[in-house]
């Protein structure tokens, strides 16, 4: 966990932006909205932005906008093809013009006199500033236009705008205090559901999700106070509010309570959300939770719609692995069997993404069934593993654990093809300076070979020394 506070520069910054405004007349909220954020600081340890796996596809529709928040990817029903398998929502791609509340387009300031005239040119040079990211130079000219004479109802969209400079620069509690200040000066403006939705996205970057959760349920009380004209708007702000409330409980590990939110989202009837992805999340917490009779159903169901997505190869293992914890070993491993085999056309757009969780999947269920003496299976799942990847480092571990069902299996001549097969690939390997894994593999290789020549010598020896009753009785 980190503080602001420990960056010096940072406060010098803040010291000499307040001493300018002070010396320019600056507007008291506006003071106070970059003074406060120093306090803010000092008050509060704040853990850096979380970097976590799974990955959330961002829409392809709103992940280009530079300004704005993703929203969750159970928003968009996106094809397969859009998805890109990162899993977290990032600040910054909340688009004001593709996403604009009715009839509040920054943009629309209509002059009616020289003097709006002068404003339009003002603000619209900061706005192509901001488009050229050029933040720094954007975010001191729209200080200066809220600095100036222009009376507040114009000065609406430039502090928003300067909030979302202020949201891309990575400075998150200067951009929640300016957001902060728009809702308390525009309260029945229409865009305040689209700003709560920001602030919310910036407390969850922020390592905050409490305060995350509670502006994103403001978004949807909001939506419904305002009573506004355009319903089908605010019903998607507060679809994306449900989606990131269950997103926010599943990044925190609550999978219980994100459970809950996924089912309720998979039972609404609207073309806006983007099924597969909830019911890909809703599967692993099932599996979380240790629910495996409903990860099954809901890994089945997924699987029959959305067979050739990118988190498909994940949510058959996940069905693999369930079907194995409730000792259904057989259909187990037929799921394991369709993975490996699987030749579907999202595995040639992506095909590291399978082929990562084809290994991983057939090395857990063939582990799993080795250590439970179900040596058949085992051997059937290693067999296909094998001939999944050619690589050294891939090939001979894998015909070791080969080798090993085939002992237990007691075929040790089998085995021992096996281990010389090793041995060979080896040594044709170190001529390519083989890893210390391969060749630690070799020389377990080479001693459980030379342990079954022992044994194999010491049984003959052992014949030898019985009378000729013995021999005749003796089992092959």
């Amino acid at each position: 966990m980190k503080s602001f506070a420990c960056y010096p520069d940072f406060f010098g910054r803040m010291a000499a932006k307040a001493s300018s405004l002070f010396r320019h007349g600056a507007r008291p909220w506006l003071q106070m909205a970059l003074l406060s954020v120093g306090g803010l600081i000092l008050r509060a340890e704040v853990p850096a932005a979380s970097t976590e796996p799974k990955p959330f596809p961002v829409a392809a529709t709103e992940a280009n906008h530079s300004n704005a928040v993703a929203p969750s990817p159970a928003l968009t029903n996106a094809a397969p093809a859009g998805k890109t398998g990162s899993n977290t929502p990032t600040i910054g791609q909340f688009s004001s013009t593709n996403f604009d509340a009715p009839g509040t387009g920054i943009r629309n300031v209509q002059p009616g006199s020289t003097d709006l005239a002068k404003f339009q040119i003002e603000f619209e040079a900061a706005q192509k500033l901001h488009e050229a990211k050029d933040l720094k130079r954007a975010e001191i000219a729209l200080i200066q236009i809220l600095e100036s004479r222009w009376p507040d109802e114009l000065k609406r969209p430039v502090l928003l705008e300067l909030g979302i400079v202020m949201q891309e620069q990575r400075e998150y509690p200067k951009a929640q205090q300016l957001f902060s200040e728009y809702g308390r000066r525009y309260e029945k403006d229409p865009r305040i559901p689209e700003v709560l939705l920001r602030q919310a996205y910036l407390y969850r970057e922020m390592g905050i999700p409490e305060m995350a959760l509670s502006k994103f349920y403001a978004v949807m009380s909001t939506c419904l106070n305002l009573k506004l004209d355009d319903t089908e708007y605010y019903q998607k702000l507060v679809l994306r509010a449900q989606s990131e409330i269950a997103e926010t409980y599943y990044l925190q590990g609550k999978f219980e309570e994100a459970s809950d939110y996924f089912s309720r989202l998979l039972r609404l009837e609207t073309g806006d959300l983007e099924r597969s992805n909830v019911l890909y999340k809703l599967v692993r917490c099932e599996v979380n939770l240790a629910k495996y009779t409903q990860a099954v159903a809901n890994a089945t169901l997924y699987l029959e719609k959305y067979s050739d997505y990118v988190d498909a190869p994940e949510t058959r293992f996940l069905l693999a692995d369930s079907l194995k914890k409730l000792g259904r070993n057989k259909e187990a491993i037929a799921q394991m069997d369709l993975l490996l085999r699987k030749q579907s056309a999202q595995s040639k757009v992506d095909p590291q993404q399978w082929l990562y969780w084809q290994e991983r999947a057939g090395n857990d269920i063939a582990n799993q069934l080795y250590r439970e003496g179900d040596f058949l299976s085992a051997l059937q799942v290693y067999q296909a593993l094998a001939a999944l990847n050619t690589s050294a480092e891939w090939q001979i571990p894998v015909w070791y654990q080969i080798a090993l069902v085939y002992e237990n299996l007691k075929q040790g001549q089998k085995a021992v093809e096996l281990y010389d097969k090793i041995l060979a690939r080896q040594k044709e390997e170190g001529q390519k300076e083989a890893g210390e894994a391969l060749k630690a593999v070799a020389e377990m290789a080479a001693w459980r070979k030379q342990y079954l020549d022992w044994e194999s010598k010491a049984r003959l020896a052992n014949q030898e020394l019985q009378p000729p009753e013995a021999k005749s009785e003796s089992p092959l």
